[in-house]
C-alpha cells in the first residue's frame, strides 16, 4: 500500500474537509477523494462520514487514524536514523582485530576517537586472525578489518595501509646476545626457539620462516604456542630466543629485551580493509578517522 494513500487519509481527517486538504497537499479534490475510496475498499469498511457541518471519522477509521498516524511517525523515524547512519553518525559498526593490531597506536587511537564522536553508534571490535577476517567480511560478519599480509588478488577489497611491523628477536635481558646492539643468523643458528605456530598464523610465519630459509637460517623450536604473549612470557622465563614483530615493545616486559637480525629484513604490513561496496556511512566515517591518525603521525 502506498504511503501517499496513508498521508491523504491522515491529511482528510485532520481538517474535517476533501477540499482544504486537497489544498494542503496540492493534489486535485477528485484525486483524494479516489484514494480514501480505495482504502475503504480495501479495509471493507467507511472511513469517513460526510455531513452539512464536514468530514468526520466513523469508528473504524478512529482506529485506522490511530495506527496510522503512529506506523508514519515510525516510517518518518525509520528514515531519519537512516541518514544519520548513512552519516556515520548512528547504528552499530563491528571491527576484526588481530594480535598485532592491538599493539598499534594508530589502530587503539582510532577506536578510542570513534567512540568519543559517534556516542550513538555500538563500536565492536573482535579479535580474529587475519585468515579468520578475511571469511567474515565475505560473510558481512564484520564490516571491516584491521588485518595482516592483505592478499592481491582480493580485488573486492579496498584497503588502508597502516604500517609495517618487523620481525626482530626477543631475548632475557642476561643472555650473552643482549649485549650486541644487532644479532646475526649466525649467532642463533643453535639456539633454542620459543616459535608461534603456523597452522593458526600461518600469514605471518609462512613469511617469515621463507626468509629465514632464505638467509640460510632454520629456527629451531622446542616448544611451540599459538600467541605471541605467551611466547614473550617463555623467553622471559629463558626457554628460548623468539622472533617477534616491533610492536611488542609497547607491551614488552623489562627483563625482555628486543634486537634486529641484520639478514632477516622482513616484516608484516598491516591495513585496514573493508568491501568495496560497503565504503560508505559508518565504515568510511571509522576509515577517515584512521587516515587523519596516520596523517598526524607521520
Amino acid at each position: 500500500m502506498s504511503l501517499h494513500k496513508l498521508k491523504y487519509f491522515i491529511a482528510v481527517a485532520e481538517h474535517q474537509s476533501f477540499s482544504r486538504a486537497a489544498a494542503a497537499l496540492n493534489v486535485a479534490q477528485s484525486a483524494l477523494s479516489r484514494h480514501i475510496a480505495e482504502l475503504e475498499e480495501r479495509i471493507g469498511a467507511p472511513l469517513l462520514e460526510r455531513s452539512a457541518h464536514g468530514v468526520h471519522m466513523t469508528p473504524v477509521g478512529r482506529v485506522f487514524f490511530d495506527e496510522t498516524r503512529d506506523a508514519l511517525a515510525q516510517v518518518d523515524n525509520a528514515f531519519g536514523q537512516a541518514r544519520l547512519a548513512a552519516a556515520g553518525s548512528l547504528g552499530s559498526l563491528t571491527i576484526g582485530v588481530n594480535e598485532l593490531a592491538v599493539r598499534h597506536p594508530t589502530v587503539i587511537l582510532g577506536l578510542a576517537e570513534f567512540v568519543k564522536r559517534h556516542p550513538a553508534v555500538l563500536l565492536r571490535a573482535t579479535m580474529m586472525t587475519s585468515m579468520e577476517q578475511f571469511r567474515a567480511l565475505r560473510n558481512r560478519q564484520i564490516d571491516a578489518g584491521f588485518v595482516i599480509e592483505r592478499p592481491a588478488a582480493m580485488s573486492e577489497l579496498d584497503h588502508l595501509p597502516i604500517g609495517r611491523d618487523d620481525f626482530m628477536l626477543a631475548l632475557p635481558g642476561d643472555h650473552p646476545l643482549a649485549r650486541r646492539p644487532s644479532i646475526s643468523v649466525t649467532d642463533i643458528m643453535d639456539e633454542p626457539f620459543v616459535a608461534v605456530s603456523a597452522e593458526r598464523h600461518w600469514l605471518s610465519q609462512s613469511k617469515l620462516l621463507a626468509h629465514c630459509h632464505a638467509s640460510g637460517f632454520t629456527p629451531r623450536p622446542v616448544i611451540q604456542v599459538d600467541s605471541e604473549r605467551l611466547q614473550i612470557a617463555l623467553v622471559r622465563e629463558k626457554m628460548g630466543l623468539g622472533l617477534v614483530n616491533a610492536s611488542v615493545r609497547f607491551t614488552l616486559p623489562p627483563d625482555v629485551l628486543l634486537r634486529p637480525v641484520r639478514e632477516l629484513r622482513v616484516g608484516l604490513d598491516l591495513d585496514l580493509v573493508w568491501t568495496g561496496q560497503n565504503g560508505g556511512g559508518l565504515v568510511g566515517a571509522f576509515r577517515d578517522l584512521v587516515a587523519q591518525h596516520i596523517a598526524s603521525a607521520q
